[in-house]
């Protein structure tokens, strides 16, 4: 997947988006439990695709925890 179809999978399928790239950063564990956590952390349909989107916008964020800055 590309970076530019990732804002693109966010609407369909944000999850799969989360877990997704989530196994690129944490490669070594095993894709069934990055998902089982995804899933069970992520909470309501709204709340995961503003999630995936944030993260398709700024997937640093999974590597150095810093949120995207608005300037204030």
């Amino acid at each position: 997947m590309s970076t530019t179809d990732q804002p693109a999978l966010a609407v369909p399928d944000p999850l799969g988006l989360i877990t997704d790239l989530m196994s690129r950063i944490e490669n070594h564990l095993d894709l069934a439990a990055v998902r089982a956590v995804v899933f069970s952390v992520a909470s309501g349909r709204a709340k995961s695709l503003r999630r995936a989107e944030a993260l398709a916008a700024r997937t640093e964020v999974l590597s150095d925890g810093r949120a995207a800055c608005d300037g204030t």
